[in-house]
């Protein structure tokens, strides 16, 4: 045991809070000075990123013979400050911290909402495993499969950078400062989201103007990478003028507009390589400076059409003509149907109820343009957030069981059942029931057993109870779907006794049929007691004539008792009343047959199981050297002993024990 608590000691260092607090699962990547950890929250479950600079980085060779004392000092402040501004600044497209910034004598740690990586870091080992696509552990602990930057992700995630370096110029009044795929981050719903805002500088702020900051650049070539400004993303008139403005992060996003269209070659070495920034200077100044000067004739034409002029006003060496942020935004590089989709989603709650299912109606039509892993992890959580407005269920419901259908077992009930289960409970509208039944085979293979008993089930039986006959009518068609699957004890206990009272009182012709198919489906689970005690006296005091309910009823009888009652009930119960019922005058020729048919069928395994059963006695007392007993009355001249045995061999054939 005292071994065992050593070994934990050394994965929660002594004093932090944070680490007694939650519980790390896996290492996740990088961003870069920082490693970043999935776990989640000891007390809650609740999953979390956990980002950690060990502070040993600077005891290592290289570093302590580069790395000054004061720069140690000043590298540390920067981080400090980063996590300073991240839990200052609240918006959705910047780094939500959980936890705010603990400083230990080994580490710095702080704690964001759940990840699934730094874009720099999911880009390298792309580039790495020579592919766009593969499996990744999210920090909620489900897999993002195929996680690759197509144009869509694309397009939104440039959306969202532009939104946060918005809200830092006009609302924070300050300047990122190094915008580059390490201060990006991706969490598990899609989101980038900004961070990296160790090296931002807040600008001077009078009557309602911001004023550019003067500064002095110096690129130190002994700091290792991160620890100062990227050099491939800087604007020039920072690096070469000493000026530090708003408008060097609109030039900074359109290096990263660059950096993230880039090809996939892992043999390109070059401004066209993914990831690569359109300077791709490798933090040396003068080639900074060539780059710069040639920058106007730079090749751009592997970006998207509508991408290349706008990422050369961005380019743009003078600052006053560069490319606002608003327009920028309203560009129309984003002016499709899908960006339209997602940006009318996002500000959804804010419409009116009109407009909302006016949107929910023509959504069916859009979503399955969108690449499954958007829909799953980025329109999926919008309609989730919709379900809570119940007057809007039977026009949002479709479209989250559309992407419910894109779903495996698992991710459905991590991701969709926890919302969906208390949605299960909602019968007004009466639409809602419908849309639950007409998916109710979704739920069905998305759903473990037992939660689809406690949980799903009831929606029929609640269907079953309403007075609306649509409703019961959809019930009705589906409970045959589900028969086989369902255990005795439900069938029997549950679904029987309620499909009984809606046959019993129903007055409309499609509900009595329907309700016939039902108990169709429920013969091969039933047993002969309620067939015979239950069902065949309900079918007796039927009132209804009609030829579709008599044939439907026949159809029951016909299958009862050709499978699974005994003789007796057929001669006694269910033959005199197809008899009774093939007399209707409203049965055409072609339907009489059918009852005929069946008479003859059930008469002739009445006969021969009859005539089997007389003989099997006969043979009985003779093997016994008594004569065949008569027809009728007890046999005479049987011994006490053949008495008995001829009395268990009657009670064996007729009772089956």
């Amino acid at each position: 045991m005292q071994s065992y608590i050593s070994s934990l000691s050394r994965f929660v260092p002594t004093g932090s809070a944070i680490w007694r607090e939650y519980e790390t699962r896996a290492e996740l990547g990088s961003a870069g000075l920082w490693t970043i950890h999935t776990g989640k929250k000891r007390s809650t479950g609740k999953p979390v990123a956990i980002f950690e600079f060990d502070k040993k980085y600077f005891d290592s060779g290289v570093h302590r013979q580069l790395i000054s004392r004061a720069e140690q000092e000043g590298i540390l402040e920067t981080l400090k400050k980063e996590v300073g501004q991240l839990t200052r600044l609240r918006h959705p497209s910047i780094l939500e911290v959980v936890e705010p910034l603990e400083d230990t004598r080994s580490a710095l740690t702080f704690v964001t909402e759940p990840l699934t990586g730094c874009l720099a870091d999911i880009i390298a080992k792309d580039i790495q495993y020579g592919q766009r696509s593969r499996q990744w552990n999210s920090s909620d602990g489900t897999n993002q499969d195929e996680f690759e930057l197509d144009e869509l992700e694309i397009q939104k995630g440039l959306l969202q950078v532009s939104k946060a370096l918005q809200f830092c110029h006009n609302d924070a009044r300050l300047v990122h400062g190094n915008l580059t795929p390490s201060s990006i981050f991706v969490n598990v719903k899609g989101d980038w989201k900004l961070g990296g805002l160790g090296f931002s500088t807040f600008l001077n702020y009078q009557n309602g103007t911001l004023f550019p900051t003067s500064i002095h650049f110096e690129f130190a070539h002994q700091l290792p990478p991160h620890c100062q400004p990227a050099l491939d993303y800087l604007a020039p008139e920072y690096v070469l003028d000493g000026v530090c403005d708003v408008s060097n992060d609109v030039f900074a996003l359109g290096c990263f507009a660059v950096a993230v269209h880039g090809r996939h070659d892992e043999s390109t070495d070059s401004v066209e390589q993914l990831g690569n920034s359109i300077l791709f200077c490798r933090n040396d100044v003068d080639a900074y400076r060539r780059q710069i000067q040639r920058l106007p004739q730079a090749k751009l034409d592997f970006l998207p059409r509508f991408l290349e002029p706008v990422v050369r006003l961005l380019l743009s060496r003078d600052p006053k003509a560069r490319m606002s942020l608003e327009s920028f935004q309203s560009s129309q590089f984003f002016d499709n149907v899908l960006m339209s989709t997602i940006r009318y989603l996002e500000a959804l709650c804010e419409k009116s109820k009109e407009n909302k299912i006016l949107f929910m109606q023509g959504l069916p039509r859009i979503l399955p343009q969108y690449p499954e892993r958007v829909l799953k992890r980025k329109i999926l959580v919008g309609l989730l957030e919709e379900l809570k407005d119940h007057s809007l269920l039977p026009y949002t419901l479709p479209n989250v069981f559309f992407i419910i259908g894109k779903l495996n077992s698992r991710e459905f009930m991590d991701k969709v059942f926890p919302t969906l289960k208390p949605i299960l409970t909602v019968r007004d509208p009466p639409q809602n029931l419908l849309v639950f039944l007409d998916k109710l085979d979704v739920l069905k293979d998305k759903t473990p057993e037992k939660e689809f008993r406690e949980d799903v089930m009831p929606v029929v039986h609640s269907a079953l109870e309403t007075s609306n006959p649509q409703v019961i009518d959809k019930a009705l068609l589906i409970i045959p779907q589900l028969s086989e699957a369902l255990d005795y004890t439900i069938v029997k206990n549950a679904l029987f006794p309620k499909v009984q009272t809606v046959y019993s009182k129903a007055t409309v012709l499609s509900v009595k049929v329907n309700a016939l198919k039902c108990f169709h489906s429920m013969l091969k689970i039933l047993d002969k007691f309620t067939m015979t005690e239950k069902l065949v006296p309900m079918l007796k005091r039927t009132k209804t004539r009609e030829p579709g309910v008599i044939l439907a009823i026949m159809i029951v009888y016909e299958e009862m008792g050709m499978k699974y009652l005994e003789k007796e009930t057929l001669a006694t119960d269910i033959i005199p009343e197809l008899w009774r019922l093939c007399m209707e005058p409203q049965l055409n020729p072609a339907q009489f047959q059918r009852f005929m048919g069946v008479i003859r069928d059930m008469s002739k395994r009445v006969e021969e199981q009859q005539l089997k059963h007389l003989q099997d006695i006969s043979r009985l007392g003779q093997a016994n050297g008594e004569a065949a007993p008569p027809m009728m009355g007890t046999p005479v001249g049987v011994s006490p002993a053949s008495k008995c045995i001829l009395f268990c061999y009657i009670y064996e054939r007729f009772y089956g024990v």
